[in-house]
């Protein structure tokens, strides 16, 4: 009776300090389960702010884009020339070229300055215009006029005007219109300036060309000359290709 009291004793204290040992070692991995189980927390919320980061912003697209007009300076005096003037390029969804003026020239030789309008590209594309400067004096020439292209849906060219001359020897500029090219195209009109003098010859003028779904050709219209000598400058209309 004894052995079977020293054998339940014995067994008994066996499974309680056997718990013991379990409630131990239970409680020592209990904050390594924690730290594991916050870690991979901590991890998986890293991982879902990476990939959920909003995209960087795009920069900002200027659609609609103008040239700089330019002007050339007036020269005055024995012989007096205009500077020239050109206009800046544009584009963007609506590219419009700047426009070009030449400086007027007074003097004993006064020779107006040229000017070139620039060209616009874009889904609306527009030329600027060119006017030449005018030219005064005993021998006087106007500035040529070019007027710049227009390529996109709808491309207009920008008109050419040639400046006027008066003097003794009076040569009106020559004009030419920008071409246009596109879904419609337009060539704008090119102006010959005027001469008059002891001899004036009128400047020519030709129109742009026009090609596109709509083609149209811009009209050239020749400068007068007035003098003892006097020659009307030549007009040329631009072609027009659909």
């Amino acid at each position: 009776m004894t052995k079977i009291f020293i054998l339940a004793s014995t067994l008994s204290l066996s499974f309680f300090s056997g718990l013991n040992i379990g409630n131990a070692a239970t409680e020592n991995f209990r904050p390594l389960t924690n730290a594991i189980v916050q870690n991979s927390d901590h991890f998986a919320e890293g991982n879902s702010k990476d990939n959920n980061k909003p995209p960087g912003n795009n920069g900002s697209q200027n659609d609609s884009g103008s040239g700089d007009n330019g002007s050339g300076g007036n020269g005055s005096g024995g012989s007096g020339s205009g500077d020239n003037g050109s206009g800046g390029s544009g584009s963007g969804d609506n590219g419009s070229g700047g426009n070009g003026s030449g400086g007027n020239g007074s003097g004993g030789n006064g020779s107006g300055g040229s000017s070139s309008g620039d060209n616009g590209s874009g889904g609306n594309g527009s030329g600027g215009s060119g006017s030449g400067g005018s030219g005064s004096g005993d021998n006087g020439s106007g500035g040529n006029g070019s007027g710049g292209n227009g390529s996109g849906g709808n491309g207009s060219g920008g008109n050419g005007s040639g400046g006027s001359s008066s003097g003794d020897n009076g040569s009106g500029g020559n004009g030419s219109g920008g071409n246009g090219s596109g879904g419609s195209g337009s060539g704008d009109n090119g102006s010959g300036g005027n001469g008059s003098g002891g001899n004036g010859s009128g400047g020519n003028g030709s129109g742009g060309n026009g090609s596109g779904g709509n083609g149209s050709g811009g009209n050239g219209s020749g400068g007068n000359g007035s003098g003892g000598n006097g020659s009307g400058g030549n007009g040329s209309g631009g072609n027009g290709s659909g």
